[in-house]
């Protein structure tokens, strides 16, 4: 009974980390999207500007 408990904690202990890296890994794949679309944002309203110009 307390062996197969043990055991149950353990391998709840080891797939944590797994569940946890996507988590913390989310900005890190998020960042370069938020700068794309910042960077295609600022160009659009930049010719934007130029054209009323």
């Amino acid at each position: 009974m307390y062996r197969s408990n043990s055991l149950r904690s353990a391998t709840f202990l080891e797939n944590t980390p797994r569940l946890m890296l996507p988590v913390s890994m989310l900005p890190l794949i998020a960042t370069p999207f938020l700068l794309i679309d910042v960077i295609a944002y600022s160009r659009s309203s930049l010719l934007s500007l130029l054209g009323s110009i």
